[in-house]
């Protein structure tokens, strides 16, 4: 199951961090690597440096839990609108 926030910082342990990426370890081998932008994220879950989901969540307001979330998976594209974290 996917995060409903955009806050990264909850998703699991960070690894590393810097302005424009991250890498935050969900598990022992599921890794989320993320690229930042001002009101986006760029989001790979891998496994064993195999990709398992992307996804990129485009903030809506203020806070991180309003956002749209765009999934692809075995070429689906899925969109998914999350307001306060639901």
């Amino acid at each position: 199951m996917l995060p409903n926030t955009m806050d990264f910082k909850l998703w699991g342990e960070i690894i590393t961090s810097t302005k424009t990426t991250s890498i935050v370890k969900k598990s022992s081998d599921l890794f989320y690597f993320i690229k930042i932008s001002k009101d986006k994220l760029n989001v790979e879950l891998k496994s064993l440096n195999k990709t398992i989901i992307r996804f990129e969540d485009n903030k809506k307001d203020e806070n991180f839990n309003t956002f749209i979330r765009i999934v692809w998976n075995e070429n689906k594209e899925e969109k998914y609108f999350y307001v306060n974290g639901e």
